[in-house]
């Protein structure tokens, strides 16, 4: 087994739609990712397009800090009350689905290790332990998401990153995830090391 040593982010550069000062990921740029992906080789490392992409604009990105100090990333979502979901779930009662806010950290975490030059088809492969404490509903205008990096490791060309997730709404904590899980499947990474 390998273990993942990620450079600071001043250290190298977030891929070839972004600059090395770049900590910011705009829209824009999500949706970039998402159409030809974070590095304009082809590769696969994409995220949803819309209306599953559920993170409008990255706003710090640190290999480094966070709980764990193995790494953090902040990412902002924008709700209206036309947001495709509130209109079906549920129409005299809209509330988004809980599903999709743990989405949006599942994405959060595929954007940290892409941000770090880990290649692959990024893909949520669980949680252990999820926590609900509030409703996401029309009247919240933002949600904030936050990832602090536990463990990165390769095992079988694979790239796994496990990590503590939220989701708030200014300073309430409406969703928590324990040892989120996304693989980078058949990685092609400049951070490995043996």
């Amino acid at each position: 087994m390998c273990v993942v040593s990620l450079r600071a982010v001043d250290e190298f550069s977030l891929g070839d739609i972004m600059s090395a000062s770049d900590c910011v990921l705009s829209y824009e740029k999500l949706l970039s990712a998402g159409e030809i992906g974070f590095y304009k080789d082809g590769g696969f490392e994409k995220l949803p397009l819309p209306p599953m992409l559920m993170l409008d604009r990255v706003i710090s990105i640190s290999s480094e800090g966070g709980d764990f100090g193995k790494g953090m990333i902040v990412a902002e979502q924008d709700l209206t009350p036309d947001k495709w979901f509130f209109q079906c779930h549920f129409r005299d009662f809209p509330v988004m689905p809980g599903c999709l806010a743990m989405d949006a950290l599942w994405q959060l975490l595929g954007v940290f290790l892409s941000c770090n030059k880990v290649r692959g088809k990024m893909m949520a492969m669980g949680a252990n332990k999820v926590s609900f404490r509030g409703m996401i509903t029309p009247d919240i205008s933002m949600m904030s998401y936050v990832i602090h990096v536990r463990r990165l490791f390769s095992s079988g060309g694979n790239v796994i990153a496990i990590a503590d997730g939220v989701g708030k709404s200014g300073d309430q904590e409406l969703l928590s995830i324990e040892k989120l899980r996304v693989v980078a499947v058949g990685q092609d990474s400049e951070s490995i090391s043996s």
